[in-house]
């Protein structure tokens, strides 16, 4: 497997024989809290870290792996509300954003969604961030047992748990859930900037097989 840089964004458990590729902007840090609280060799590791020999037997196929996936409108959408919106301009995103532009076409990315997907190509956040990063991109060539669905979190998260033995842990994400009441994404998008996304994200839609008007229903922390 050729990844770069050469580690992963990866949690696992030798115990309980998982190897989980994270994904930003997919209820993320909801899981992570969990596992950290509940499994007792369970290990964090981002993809500037070393892989260790039982991480990459994990990997490899000697234990159960598995990611979650999101609605590529959705998702981006999402993390230009934590990660961009009203942020200062010395934040590392907003630098990341505006290395080829200038202050006040930034300034309108901050606060305008369409704006800043018309700037995003020509940034180095799709490149290099995770939380913007195709989804492809992140999970690269490794052969997973199990790909979920952000739209059915909770279903998906009970199926993963469930197949290495921590099942009993599912009630504590699944009342995160049911049907958002929020502005759907489709929403914030105008024909621009709806192909732009498309267009950005196309190995994403091709793979997973999403729409733009797929409906979303997952709700979790924000800040995942």
């Amino acid at each position: 497997m050729k990844h770069s840089p050469p580690g992963w964004n990866m949690s696992y458990s030798v115990e309980m024989g998982f190897a989980w590729l994270r994904v930003g902007k997919v209820g993320t840090r909801s899981l992570h809290h969990l596992l950290r609280n509940e499994v007792a060799d369970y290990v964090y590791l981002t993809k500037w870290d070393r892989l260790p020999p039982e991480a990459q037997a994990l990997l490899s196929g000697e234990g159960f792996r598995f990611a979650i996936v999101r609605n590529p409108w959705d998702r981006l959408l999402s993390a230009w509300r934590q990660k961009i919106a009203g942020r200062p301009d010395d934040h590392k995103f907003i630098e990341n954003l505006g290395r080829n532009a200038g202050p006040r076409v930034v300034e309108a990315a901050k606060r305008d969604y369409p704006s800043f997907v018309r700037l995003l190509e020509d940034s180095t956040l799709i490149a290099r961030d995770p939380h913007f990063q195709p989804q492809t991109e992140i999970l690269g060539d490794v052969e997973l047992d199990f790909i979920g669905r952000f739209e059915q979190y909770g279903e998906a998260v009970e199926h993963a748990l469930g197949l290495v033995g921590l099942g009993h842990l599912a009630p504590e994400l699944g009342h995160r859930n049911r049907t958002s009441t929020g502005e759907h994404y489709s929403r914030r998008y105008d024909d621009e900037t709806r192909e732009t996304v498309t267009r950005l994200y196309a190995t994403d839609i091709a793979r997973w097989g999403y729409s733009f008007d797929e409906v979303s229903v997952a709700v979790v922390n924000p800040a995942d």
